[in-house]
């Protein structure tokens, strides 16, 4: 992946972000050794330095992604997008369109919401038996949380009127008990667990396509979470002989913990630093766990998918064995769960849970569950393309979309906040999350900017909170540049950061850097 590096550079006329007077940075072994004026660091001989010369260009600290599915994006680019489908029928247009072409033995889809279709439903086992009867098909829903499948899949599944629901998921079912090729939370599993690996070639040939492509929006490091046995598998095979061009930091499924023997080194630049648990569901699909029903469904205020002893047991577990819990909790009522259990756990020892424990999306945060989190200072990570993606957030919240993805309220009060993508459920992109931070819906016209405004970042405050992922993963100190660092850059193709969400929308990186090595760079594509 190195484009001529070998971990010494001396970036030259350079706008280094947070810096006034300085123009230079010498990068040694991979760590940035001097931060300051040309006329400073050219006496320094450096015939064994690669010299780029940035004509102006803005220098960033480099950028993460503090909670994606690298295995789960991969393997998105390779199958059927339903992002943007306006409508059951336009769905099974794309659906039978891509089955002509497909000669897979399952057709695999991803990127719907209910929301957008005309005909205001779900779809279901017979939409999709109208065109596709003789071969599984599984599409899930944008959030991951909903899957529908078709009759030929049910049945693959063993999947029957008489199938009881799993533990922390609900199979669909019509007035008449049949299963209506909906599954919600961990009923996607009955029928994940059915669909053929890839080889392993094409993995790797998707793998490296997904850390291409984060390497070329300038981001240098993953937190890739819900990691199964078969995708650490995947990157020990890999990068246990060549580095990983990014940054990965790994958040293993609980079921691996027993089996997880205190070894964290998974390859170069590639290690497990946690285990991922799932509280609640999603917005889009109802199951996010609410202290109060939803708005538009009295009928249900969401679930909650463990139990408080399942969760203590799993946090102590983890705690024992040096890694982290990143806890997803979307609802009102989920964040109020994990925060009764910790504190039951730990007495409120605060050190000991900050120093454990991360929040994952925190979307609905209402001013008392936000005092307790900033009183126990648990960081929190955050997707603000949400912001976009669920336009609908108001109709589903009422008067509680005030508090729905707060994030000024949060960096305002001193909570540790990281972005991220949750790719491949929002873009991957972090320069559209950041747009979605700082514009909120306002040029979309979205009722979430009519009620919070006030919760829209400043372009400075977007770019810092995808710099904060590398706080959390324990790679920076703090989220500007400083002697001494990992080499860890993006480099703008411009000579300063934007100034408004328009043009944060148009931003394009020159070049990506990751311990010295550089990975990405405009030219060379």
């Amino acid at each position: 992946m190195s484009k001529g590096s070998n971990g010494n550079i001396l970036l030259t006329n350079a706008n280094i972000y947070g810096y006034e007077d300085a123009d230079t940075i010498l990068i040694e072994k991979g760590v940035i050794r001097k931060i300051g004026k040309d006329t400073e660091i050219s006496k320094i001989p450096l015939s064994s330095y690669m010299i780029l010369d940035l004509e102006g260009r803005m220098v960033l600290p480099g950028l993460a992604d503090a909670h994606m599915h690298l295995f789960g994006y991969s393997l998105s680019l390779t199958r059927l997008d339903l992002r943007r489908v306006m409508s059951i029928e336009e769905l099974k247009k794309k659906l039978y369109n891509f089955y002509l072409k497909s000669r897979s033995t399952w057709i695999i889809g991803r990127g719907w919401d209910q929301e957008n279709f005309k005909e205001k439903r779900y779809p279901t086992r017979w939409d999709l038996d109208e065109v596709v009867p003789d071969r599984p098909v599984v599409l899930t829903r944008v959030c991951g949380h909903i899957a529908v499948v078709n009759t030929k899949a049910l049945k693959l599944s063993n999947i029957t009127r008489d199938t009881p629901n799993p533990p922390g998921g609900i199979i669909g079912r019509n007035n008449e008990g049949e299963p209506n090729g909906l599954l919600y939370e961990s009923a996607l599993d009955l029928v994940y667990s059915k669909i053929p690996s890839l080889s392993i070639w094409e993995k790797k040939r998707a793998l490296f396509s997904a850390i291409n492509e984060a390497l070329s929006y300038g981001l240098t490091e993953l937190h890739v979470m819900s990691v199964s046995r078969e995708e650490l598998n995947l990157y020990k095979s890999i990068f246990s002989r060549n580095s990983s061009p990014i940054k990965l930091k790994l958040y293993i499924e609980p079921v691996l913990l027993d089996s997880y023997q205190n070894d964290a080194k998974v390859g170069g630049n590639a290690e497990i630093k946690g285990i991922k648990i799932f509280v609640d569901g999603s917005f889009g699909a109802r199951t996010a766990a609410l202290r109060e029903p939803y708005d538009d469904d009295l009928s249900t205020s969401g679930i909650l998918t463990i139990t408080r002893e399942q969760l203590a047991n799993l946090v102590r577990k983890a705690e024992r064995k040096g890694l982290q819990v990143a806890l997803h909790a979307i609802g009102d009522r989920g964040l109020e769960f994990i925060l009764d259990t910790l504190e039951e756990l730990y007495h409120e020892n605060k050190e000991r849970i900050r120093r454990i424990v991360r929040i994952e999306h925190a979307s609905l945060m209402p001013p008392d569950i936000l005092e307790r989190i900033k009183s126990l200072r648990i960081p929190v990570t955050v997707q603000p393309h949400f912001v976009l993606t669920d336009w609908w957030i108001v109709k589903r919240l009422g008067k509680r979309a005030r508090w729905v993805y707060a994030y000024k309220t949060l960096l305002n009060s001193g909570i540790m906040v990281a972005a991220s993508s949750d790719a491949p459920v929002e873009p991957l992109n972090p320069w559209l999350g950041m747009y979605a931070a700082v514009g909120r819906g306002k040029n979309e016209h979205l009722d979430i900017w009519n009620i919070s405004s006030k919760e829209a970042l400043t372009v400075s405050e977007a770019v810092e909170i995808y710099t904060n992922g590398k706080i959390l993963g324990g790679t920076l100190r703090e989220n500007r540049l400083y002697n001494g660092m990992p080499a860890d850059l993006t480099i703008l193709d411009t000579d300063r950061i934007p100034r408004t969400a328009k043009e944060i929308s148009k931003i394009r990186i020159f070049s990506t850097i990751v311990n010295g090595i550089i990975t990405y760079k405009e030219y060379w594509r």
